[in-house]
């Protein structure tokens, strides 16, 4: 089989009808060269080339062959070049399915710095509530998810911290904590909760982990009540009263009547993880976990509030 090497080189000497230049541009010797162009001539079935003492001219055979060996060159470099970007994860299509309430402050930021060093990756953003972004990326729609770090996997799913979200009380804009601009843990002891179904997978790990750091510090709630899903919450605080205890990202749900008061206890946050399968060869992946854990590391959000609130 004819190397590319050979075509380049007939390429080369085609445009300078010179055995001594051809063979300074391509390092290599003239026998060498000589020997590489006989060889192609083999493979082609003809000669390419009249040659004597003096000059160097094409055959009709070689002047026929000229064109279509460029572009063959051309088309191998080509494909030489993508090979090389995708296998480096410079190229190609990554798929991200995320709450739209995190898009702004998690995906937004990662992405921009990925799209730097990856202009030419396409990259994807599916809006989707946890449940159904764990069954696309297990379905392989998705090659990433975003949500919080309470979700349980198995071997199948491997996941990255990259940020943190804070916690905070929702409540309705004539409640009596409405008032302040962000609150203390123990501030909300003894108030009614709306929290989530505990039989729901994807709340269960929420739930554990938010009576967790309650429990930890005797903040004793008045009482529990369930709302089915996060859009509800409003309704719920509307009908019952009280508060709920989410993530701050959720104040882009835009709700004109609820309130977001971060709380700004040092321990009322969260990771924030990249959910994706382990048997998952798409090179983009540990590309953009490594733009997410440089865009969002301190996230900007969660330091500048716990700035203004300590001064």
């Amino acid at each position: 089989m004819i190397k590319i090497d050979y075509i380049r080189e007939f390429v080369i000497l085609a445009e300078t009808l010179s055995f001594s230049k051809t063979a300074e541009l391509t390092y290599v010797t003239q026998p060498a060269l000589t020997r590489h162009i006989a060889a192609l001539e083999e493979e082609l079935g003809g000669k390419l080339l009249y040659r004597n003492t003096r000059n160097v001219s094409l055959t009709p055979a070689g002047e026929a062959a000229y064109e279509p060996l460029c572009a063959l060159l051309t088309n191998y470099m080509t494909i030489k070049e993508q090979t090389i970007s995708l296998s480096a994860g410079k190229q190609g299509v990554l798929r991200i399915s995320s709450p739209y309430y995190w898009t702004e402050d998690f995906m937004e930021p990662g992405v921009e710095l990925f799209m730097e060093d990856h202009p030419d990756a396409e990259v994807q953003i599916f809006s989707c509530q946890p449940p159904e972004g764990m069954q696309d990326i297990m379905s392989g729609k998705s090659d990433i998810l975003l949500y919080m770090k309470i979700l349980d996997v198995d071997d199948h799913i491997r996941y990255a911290s990259f940020a943190k979200e804070r916690f905070a009380v929702v409540c309705l804009k004539d409640s009596h904590l409405a008032k302040y601009d962000s609150l203390f843990l123990e501030q909300i002891h003894g108030e009614q909760i709306i929290s989530f179904d505990f039989e729901n997978s994807v709340f269960s790990g929420y739930n554990r982990h938010l009576l967790a750091l309650m429990a930890k510090r005797c903040i004793y709630p008045k009482d529990f009540l369930i709302a089915q899903q996060v859009d509800t919450v409003g309704i719920s605080l509307r009908k019952h009263g009280g508060i709920s205890i989410l993530p701050y990202g959720l104040r882009h749900m835009d709700r004109s009547y609820l309130k977001f008061l971060p709380l700004m206890d040092e321990d009322c946050l969260i990771d924030m993880c990249l959910y994706y399968r382990t048997d998952n060869d798409n090179p983009l992946i540990s590309q953009f976990v490594r733009a997410a854990v440089t865009a969002n590391r301190p996230h900007p959000v969660i330091q500048e509030s716990f700035l203004q609130v300590r001064q």
